[in-house]
């Protein structure tokens, strides 16, 4: 048997297996966890791995590859759809004209980004009225401050000391009506409301840990039923961001959008379109390829409009920017 088909075999075999622990809710470690998150990515090596075992005469690979496209379409078709058109109609639906609209950044900036004051300007620039930074480090806050963050977004929460990596920090152009830095079992948790209209937005923003080996994936999976937690808890009136160390696809990130919360990019038919995945040392035109972990939840009186994916400046994940509708109550 040629190398190529036993390539073939383990592609198409990798992505049965993603699909059918995906299907059956199984993510029983770290292994499963990376499978999951490529499950896109198998799919596309077998339908080639179809291609070419068809026109070689391989048939048997062929098949198998069949089976293989065939079952990862289960998972990944739905999620190809626009859900927020399905929900509640493609103009809103139950959206009766009153309302607030904002404009909500989510950046990883990156430890180590040697951009910081192009990634910090290029968010400037776009402006929201929200922004939520991730892997927060004295030295970028710094050189947020030095180059017009302190200046456009004087109002912001985040833990201190900050201590980088999984920190996170909301920043607002306007004030808050609370706002503080907790912790709910093993997960830290940064949050603020600000008053829009007659009722208060609560902003929830975390960066769970990334499951890397056994230890951190029990971890990981702790966190995000905390997560779940304070989903099922959340006015309706409220959004959760952040780099959540979770794909679509993998059933721990699935159960987050499984109660009352949608994934904003899912509601435009964009859940599957990578946020992470591009070494910083490429040109930033280039795609970012493995999976999306960056993640803005909508609870049910929030619709997204529009988002809009942004150039991953000196960093390994790339930002977005999301315009928002919020049911407030006002004309």
């Amino acid at each position: 048997m040629s190398i190529w088909v036993l390539l073939g075999v383990l592609v198409c075999s990798l992505s049965l297996i993603a699909t059918a622990t995906i299907l059956a809710r199984l993510c029983t470690g770290p292994v499963m966890a990376v499978t999951q998150l490529l499950t896109p990515w198998w799919a596309l090596g077998s339908i080639v791995v179809g291609a070419v075992a068809g026109t070689s005469g391989s048939y048997p690979l062929a098949l198998w590859a069949v089976v293989a496209v065939g079952a990862s379409s289960l998972v990944i078709a739905p999620k190809l759809r626009h859900a927020r058109d399905h929900r509640r109609g493609s103009q809103g639906g139950d959206r009766v004209g009153t309302g607030a609209v904002i404009r909500v950044a989510l950046s990883n900036l990156y430890l180590d980004n040697e951009e910081p004051d192009e990634a910090i300007a290029q968010l400037l620039e776009i402006g929201p009225d929200l922004l939520v930074m991730t892997e927060l480090t004295p030295e970028l806050l710094d050189r947020f401050n030095a180059i017009g963050g302190a200046a456009h977004y004087p109002h912001r929460v985040h833990p201190e000391p900050i201590r980088g990596e999984y920190e996170v920090g909301i920043f607002s152009r306007e004030p808050f009506v609370t706002s503080g830095v907790r912790t709910a079992g093993e997960l830290q948790l940064v949050e603020a409301t600000r008053r829009f209209g007659e009722r208060d937005l609560r902003i929830l923003a975390v960066h769970p840990e990334a499951p890397t080996d056994r230890s951190t994936f029990r971890r990981w999976k702790r966190q995000l039923r905390q997560f779940r937690a304070e989903l099922d808890d959340a006015d309706p009136l409220t959004i959760a961001l952040g780099d959540l160390n979770s794909g679509t696809l993998q059933p721990p990130y699935e159960h987050l959008v499984a109660g009352t919360f949608r994934d904003a990019h899912a509601e435009l038919g964009r859940a599957l379109k990578p946020s992470w995945g591009i070494a910083t040392w490429m040109p930033r035109w280039v795609p970012t390829f493995v999976a999306r972990l960056d993640h803005l939840l909508l609870g049910n009186d929030v619709e997204v409009l529009e988002v809009e994916d942004l150039d991953p400046v000196g960093s390994d994940h790339r930002p977005f920017v999301a315009t928002l509708w919020l049911d407030v109550g006002v004309v």
